[in-house]
């Protein structure tokens, strides 16, 4: 005789078995995918871009993000000349932020301070931000 307990008891475990093999598959994907992204190379923007912004429209006292190769740039206007810098700090690579007050770089990071040319005023770092290099042809600032 065919004990009905039992088949409902094989059946459950079945069906619990199979849930946590789908809640591990589950659990997997997160974990993966978030994990696949993180390792793949970024975009690279291309190598002959360039970046062409009036002088008109650079203010004296304002700092301009952009995008270049596949990094942040500044764009600011010092001693009357147009200067860029890449944003990223020196020390681990924090995005620098304007401070109009001061008329220096700031990283929100760790601290460090740059003046407005990019030397450094204050560590954890000892390099200056880097320069990009720039032209300004008939009025227009060249990137790249």
């Amino acid at each position: 005789m065919i004990d009905p307990q039992s088949n409902d008891n094989s059946g459950r475990r079945i069906f619990f078995r199979n849930c946590l093999a789908c809640m591990g598959m589950v659990g997997s994907g997160m974990v993966a995918a978030p994990l696949a992204s993180f390792l793949q190379r970024p975009n690279r923007l291309e190598a002959d871009s360039t970046i062409r912004i009036p002088i008109a429209d650079i203010k004296e006292d304002e700092a301009i993000y952009r995008d270049y190769m596949g990094a942040q740039i500044v764009i600011l206007i010092n001693q009357g000349k147009p200067l860029v810098l890449n944003a990223a700090c020196t020390h681990l690579g924090c995005l620098v932020r304007w401070e109009h007050s001061s008329r220096s770089f700031i990283c929100p990071c760790h601290g460090a301070i740059f003046d407005q040319g990019g030397k450094v005023v204050k560590g954890p770092t000892n390099q200056p931000l880097e320069i990009i290099p720039a032209e300004v042809k008939e009025g227009v600032l060249i990137i790249g």
